[in-house]
């Protein structure tokens, strides 16, 4: 969309940026042209994604309640 090249290594840190990931196996699992299995759409993303912790401290760390996480699983992207 940008004209740009799509990125081939995502880079993720703490909280909220875990959801980035979710998202990833989501649309792999769903791409009409190459569709990955679960186990393939994780394998995909682990090998192309670098987490680094910038604030190794409490106050830094993002925390998600166990219904939030709960609602993105029911929504059919757990195998």
């Amino acid at each position: 969309l940008t004209g740009n090249p799509a990125p081939e290594v995502f880079h993720t840190n703490e909280g909220h940026a875990g959801f980035l990931g979710i998202e990833r196996i989501q649309e792999a699992m769903s791409d009409p042209n190459n569709a990955l299995t679960w186990e393939e759409a994780l394998a995909a993303g682990r090998a192309s994604t670098v987490f680094t912790t910038h604030t190794p401290v409490p106050a830094g760390i993002d925390r998600f309640e166990t219904v939030q996480i709960r609602h993105f699983f029911e929504a059919g992207l757990a195998p």
